[in-house]
């Protein structure tokens, strides 16, 4: 969705590279992939925090508690958490990128025309991801805690707003950038997977 909506619809308006077409594309792609990353992340982060011992029993729980609507319990806080990270991420890859050969390519030939290596496109990648897993923690905390509060009735149904004043009450700034570590470091290696693989596969198709 992301490529296709930015090649096809909104770069033929903005221009080629403009970062209002890379915002509306990570935005709409963003949209897409949520309806089924939602309902999957709800399940997953009840499964990881104990609180369920099968997929089966805690689908029944939550469809008990909340209805079908509980598996997109935390929908807000999801989209709050990665339209900004998306945004971030794909714009600030964009743009680096663009940076990056444009001023390696007029360092050697004066011109601003290159192609970078796979290893200098991971590299970006990885910045791009590690920065913005840092930068999106504290919207990742809060989604996490809402998601994980699916089917237990009255603290499922605290808002965005109100769930990020808990945690800042109970734990201050560092609850909201807990795992912050260990989230860009995975976040980095995501990074430099995903748009090497991207790169790849638009150099292929081209």
């Amino acid at each position: 969705i992301y490529q296709t909506s930015k090649v096809y619809w909104l770069e033929p308006s903005f221009g080629q590279g403009a970062v209002a077409a890379q915002l509306l594309a990570s935005a709409l792609g963003n949209l897409g992939a949520s309806t089924i990353r939602v309902p999957t992340e709800v399940v997953k982060t009840r499964l990881q925090s104990g609180g369920e011992e099968t997929i089966v029993k805690c689908c029944q729980n939550i469809l008990a508690q909340d209805g079908p609507g509980g598996f997109f319990r935390g929908y807000v806080a999801f989209l709050a958490r990665d339209l900004p990270f998306d945004a971030i991420e794909f714009v600030g890859y964009e743009q680096i990128r663009i940076l990056y050969l444009t001023s390696a390519a007029a360092a050697v030939t004066g011109s601003t025309v290159g192609q970078l290596t796979g290893l200098e496109n991971s590299l970006l990648g990885a910045i791009a991801g590690g920065l913005t897993g840092a930068l999106t923690t504290p919207l990742d905390t809060v989604r996490a805690r809402t998601m994980n509060e699916a089917g237990t009735g009255e603290a499922s149904r605290r808002g965005v707003v109100k769930t990020a004043q808990l945690i800042y009450e109970e734990q201050g700034v560092r609850g909201l950038f807990a795992g912050v570590g260990p989230r860009s470091l995975w976040l980095a290696l995501g990074g430099t997977v995903f748009f090497s693989s991207l790169e790849a596969v638009k150099n292929a198709m081209s």
